[in-house]
């Protein structure tokens, strides 16, 4: 049985929990000499914008002493991620994904751990929001990093607006700023947090972008490494099946299917019923898939 105090002290962090506006959440892994500078920059930053701000660091597995530095930063929430022994890419996904659990906040802003953008930004991305977007991400113009990190972003860039994604220039940003229920029904895995504006604008939520600033970091070595743009590029194939099949998959597979079938059979009668077998059951493979992938989409669709 609770007392008049304890229900007091319930509704006092309950009125707290909802007044609270902004959440920011910075995934961190091996930024320990980056994370004290930054923090006071985001401290500077909770003081100009509008109602209470949470800050959240998400630790994922650092081999330096970054958790132990974020134990001592005023005012900062921080969750540590249980990581697999062996596993050594960042998971900025997850991070972001724990993040939102255990955030409050009406609106969400991400920031690296890294320092490389200016968190003051934020800012500007507010004010952004407030002439009618939903979601603002940073673009950064001019990138001061090495000449491998900029060729791959600007590769990576161009991919996806010849896919038809448009509606930012750059991405992976590390600066962003929504409301949450532009993010509430996206699952983030893999490195789809690289991929945000665009599974945003796919629910048609509103999107935009401000130019910001970007310097080198100070401390600590870059994440960047070659098969996490090939990690980027497969997401990015299922971002675009999403996009144009993910709710008619058979139009795809079905497709894939027929001249699967259709190659078969010519290749049969013209080269020999070896290769043709072998394409008339990919073709048939193809076609179950996309019966399978129908089925499961009206399913889940049926169930909300």
């Amino acid at each position: 049985m609770t007392t008049c105090l304890e229900e007091r002290k319930q509704i006092g962090d309950l009125i707290k929990e909802k007044t609270i506006c902004v959440s920011i959440i910075i995934p961190v892994r091996d930024e320990a000499g980056n994370l004290k500078p930054l923090h006071k920059k985001i401290l500077e930053v909770s003081k100009l914008l509008p109602g209470e701000t949470e800050i959240i660091y998400v630790e994922n597995g650092s081999s330096d002493n970054s958790l132990e530095v974020l134990k001592q930063l005023e005012g900062a929430k921080v969750i540590e991620l249980r990581i697999q022994e062996g596993v050594k890419k960042t998971l900025v996904s997850k991070s972001i994904s724990e993040g939102l659990k255990n955030s409050s906040g009406s609106l969400i802003a991400i920031a690296d751990g890294d320092g490389e953008v200016d968190p003051m930004d934020i800012i500007r991305l507010n004010a952004h929001l407030r002439e009618g977007n939903d979601a603002v991400f940073g673009w950064i113009q001019k990138r001061d990093a090495s000449m491998a990190v900029r060729a791959v972003s600007f590769i990576g860039n161009k991919l996806r607006r010849m896919m038809g994604f448009k509606s930012v220039h750059n991405s992976a940003c590390g600066l962003k700023l929504f409301k949450r229920e532009c993010i509430e029904n996206i699952p983030l895995f893999g490195e789809w947090h690289c991929y945000l504006p665009d599974l945003i604008g796919i629910n048609g939520f509103k999107v935009s972008e401000v130019p910001i600033a970007h310097s080198a970091r100070v401390y600590g070595e870059s994440k960047f490494k070659s098969t996490k743009a090939l990690r980027c590029f497969s997401d990015l194939l299922c971002l675009w099946f999403i996009k144009h099949y993910g709710d008619r998959p058979m139009q795809f597979f079905g497709s894939v299917g027929i001249v699967g079938i259709l190659a078969g059979i010519g290749s049969g009668f013209g080269f020999g019923w070896g290769w043709g077998l072998g394409m008339i059951l990919f073709g048939v493979l193809m076609i179950s898939v996309g019966f399978a992938g129908d089925r499961i989409v009206r399913v889940i669709k049926d169930t909300e």
